[in-house]
């Protein structure tokens, strides 16, 4: 089985020095392209991808996601990178083979990824063979990363260039990139092993500027796709599969969901069908706690190309008496409710009859019914979303997609005799908020918005650009350094009431990565705790955890919302950041019970978290 993620950097926007280099797109696609067609059913889509001009923090945050992801030791992973590269002074006099990202600056020394310290490390952490490629000016730099054993795994490098020559392109791609292409598609047409020892030898007929170093200790030959029986690749896989989601911890777990996603459809159905309590009475998983795994079981389903399939695993998810089932369905049928009436209609249904009541439920199927040109969000005023504030905003954000104005929403709130004072005076008191720095520079920052539809490489995409449709990635590093340290105080401090919440997470957001900047600035950020959302109080617990500083503060935020009046989305996300190092779960989890809001259901899943096996 072979993954690839193929990289192509064509635009320096920022670093003048450098020529835009038109074929790196082309080289990107038609490689990522030649290996997909070649591996056929041996190609791991949930784990491959091609992007052009990204950032080197994007790169990064690829890479550093695959190391979750479940590739065998058998596996091969192929990345390939055709754009700039350069030796840069790296640590000390030392300098290394960097490569170069749609964001390199020279003047400010950004935007490029050492191999030896920053790729390397990271590769090493993917429990599978390595190949990677170089497409770039002087890229026999980088054979030398084939010349060391990284762990267990190994990595065997091919460049289109010595250390010394420069890379060259004829028409829409590179040389070496036209060798690689054709060279796979030789291999493919003469129905030959393709094995790195092959595609070598087709390379340089073609291009004979190439070199390449197999992986250091590495004898035999590296097979790239090798016959396997089917019946012995898959055999006893549910029952492996749920061992596996037994054990895991969160990220393990979601990447095993979407993983599935690659193998034959009937087996994900068998799979399913054990799985969930509504398919199988005597299941004997707990509720999945965590939002990101129900995303990820749901986004599988959704992926299931046999529409019965598809749908009857909807229609029982969706009417489980289980809320966190009800999440997965309506994750599942996301594609099918803004085009399928019936699907729209019975999701509607079920919100009006309160049997999807539970606020984490209700907000999908608002967000998704929205998706609908035939939504009305008037079904939804009655609803736990108008409980609070951030509900309130959530239906009228997609009320004013579909026409609805400010008043006349405003209207039909009091009509209900929906409490929305504290809302409405969030928009007659806007202009306060823009009179921060902050405010304006998170302002400018796009959301997320939708992921490509039916994209299978939905786990690499979500660790590129968010987790959800409204999530804010800033980076707030030139507001920290261009404004006095008493205005980011205050500023800080008067984040707490930025009226939505997804900018109060971006804050956080940032800090998680800033750790010695969120030391100082620590005390104006400890509203962040007693946020009265559990996402923002989420994000900064993982925040201040990071920095390893108010670990007893993140404990009692959370027991503290527990004994609280509050109910809103993401509660059990929040209970799952508790630190069972400092104190005892079972402190946790008697609160819960004491408290009377939460089933036995939600007790058991949040148990399970904290052990990571059945009860």
């Amino acid at each position: 089985m072979l993954s690839i993620v193929s990289i192509g950097i064509g635009q320096y926007p920022c670093a003048k020095e450098l020529d835009d280099i038109s074929c790196a797109g082309h080289d990107a696609e038609g490689v990522f392209d030649a290996f997909r067609n070649i591996m056929g059913d041996d190609f791991i889509n949930h784990t491959s991808i091609c992007l052009k001009d990204i950032t080197a923090t994007e790169f990064i945050n690829i890479l550093g996601s695959l190391k979750f992801s479940i590739i065998e030791d058998q596996d091969i992973m192929v990345l390939y990178f055709s754009g700039h590269a350069d030796n840069i002074r790296q640590y000390g006099n030392d300098t290394d083979f960097s490569l170069l990202f749609s964001d390199y600056n020279e003047k400010i020394m950004c935007g490029y990824v050492s191999l030896i310290y920053d790729v390397v490390p990271l590769l090493d952490s993917i429990r599978c063979n390595i190949v990677l490629i170089l497409d770039c000016c002087y890229s026999g730099e980088g054979l030398k990363s084939a010349t060391s054993i990284v762990g267990d795994h190994q990595i065997s490098v091919i460049s289109a260039t010595s250390n010394r020559n420069m890379a060259t392109y004829k028409g829409e791609n590179s040389e070496f990139a036209h060798a690689i292409i054709d060279g796979i598609k030789d291999i493919k047409t003469h129905n030959e092993d393709f094995t790195l020892r092959s595609l070598q030898k087709y390379i340089q007929e073609r291009y004979n500027k190439s070199q390449i170093n197999t992986a250091a200790g590495k004898t035999g030959e590296i097979y790239l796709k090798k016959a396997v029986n089917i019946e012995s690749r898959y055999y006893n896989l549910k029952e492996k599969f749920l061992l596996q989601l037994q054990n895991g911890d969160d990220k393990y777990r979601e990447a095993l969901w979407y993983a599935i996603s690659d193998i034959p459809e009937p087996m994900e159905v068998d799979i399913f069908e054990e799985y969930f309590h509504c398919s199988n009475v005597h299941s004997v998983f707990p509720v999945e706690v965590n939002w990101l795994v129900r995303r990820a079981v749901g986004s599988t389903i959704s992926l299931l190309e046999d529409e019965t399939h598809r749908l009857n695993l909807v229609y029982e998810l969706i009417e489980s008496e289980l809320w966190q089932e009800q999440c997965v369905g309506i994750i599942g049928a996301r594609y099918d409710i803004k085009s399928n009436k019936e699907i729209y209609k019975k999701i509607v249904e079920l919100v009006s009859k309160k049997v999807i009541k539970k606020i984490d439920a209700v907000w999908l199927a608002n967000l998704y019914a929205s998706d609908n040109l035939e939504y009305d969000y008037h079904v939804f005023l009655d609803t736990s979303l108008m409980e609070n504030s951030w509900g309130i905003q959530e239906v009228y954000k997609t009320a004013s997609n579909h026409g609805c104005s400010f008043d006349g929403f405003k209207r039909e709130l009091r009509k209900k005799e929906i409490l929305c004072d504290n809302w409405s005076q969030t928009f007659d008191n806007f202009e306060k908020y823009t009179n921060s720095q902050l405010y304006c520079q998170l302002s400018k920052k796009n959301e997320r918005g939708r992921l490509p539809i039916n994209s299978k490489a939905k786990f690499i995409l979500s660790s590129l650009y968010g987790n959800w449709r409204g999530y804010k990635s800033v980076n707030c590093k030139l507001y920290f350094e261009s404004n006095l340290k008493s205005d980011i105080r205050r500023e800080l401090l008067f984040a707490e009431y930025f009226p939505q919440i997804e900018y109060r997470m971006a804050i956080f957001d940032y800090f998680i990565t800033e750790s010695e900047l969120l030391r100082e600035y620590s005390n104006e950020l400890k509203w962040g705790l007693q946020d009265y959302h559990p996402w923002v109080r989420r994000t900064a617990i993982q925040a201040f955890r990071a920095a390893n500083i108010l670990l007893n503060e993140c404990n009692e935020s959370i027991i503290q919302y527990i004994k609280g009046n509050e109910r809103n989305i993401g509660e059990l996300d929040l209970y799952i950041q508790y630190n069972t190092d400092i104190s005892e779960e079972s402190l946790l989890i008697e609160d819960m019970q004491k408290s009377g809001k939460y089933t036995d259901a939600d007790i058991r899943g949040v148990k399970a978290k904290f052990i990571n096996r059945i009860f």
